[in-house]
């Protein structure tokens, strides 16, 4: 066999051999964070947290709201979404502020969120999330 033959065949199989060894790592990540975001103590906890963010923000305005999700630690867990979910869930059901969206830079991958946190040192996280969502809600109204 010639020399450039046996290269072609090595680079190939080396492809191969890459090819599923990404997959596999894909398939197994994905596994492992379908089945973290389903275990039952984990979505109870996401269930409790946007049933609860529905009947505070049937009592307050959105403004309330942002006060609220501006008041929770940060998580230590990446899965826990309830922070989000409770302020997502409270926004939806709450009454407008108005001018609540005063201000808001509404466009794709901007900064805002980050730079409304930027003086926090107390819960950060908690606070980029809940101006992500703030923002969420201004986009929606100004689609309308």
């Amino acid at each position: 066999m010639k020399t450039g033959t046996k290269v072609i065949i090595g680079i190939s199989a080396t492809v191969i051999v890459v090819f599923f060894v990404v997959i596999g790592l894909l398939g197994g990540a994905y596994y492992y964070m379908d089945h973290r975001l389903h275990e039952p103590k984990l979505r109870a906890k996401l269930d409790k947290a946007w049933n609860d963010g529905e009947k505070f923000g049937m009592t307050t305005d959105q403004n309330g709201c942002m006060a609220k999700a501006l008041t929770f630690n940060d998580s230590t867990d990446s899965f826990d979404l309830s922070n989000n979910d409770f302020d997502h869930a409270c926004l939806s059901a709450a009454s407008p502020s108005p001018k609540f969206c005063d201000g808001v830079e509404t466009k794709f991958g901007g900064e805002w969120p980050e730079q409304q946190c930027r003086t926090r040192t107390f819960n950060r996280e908690t606070c980029i999330t809940a101006y992500e969502n703030k923002l969420l809600v201004c986009r929606f109204e100004a689609g309308k």
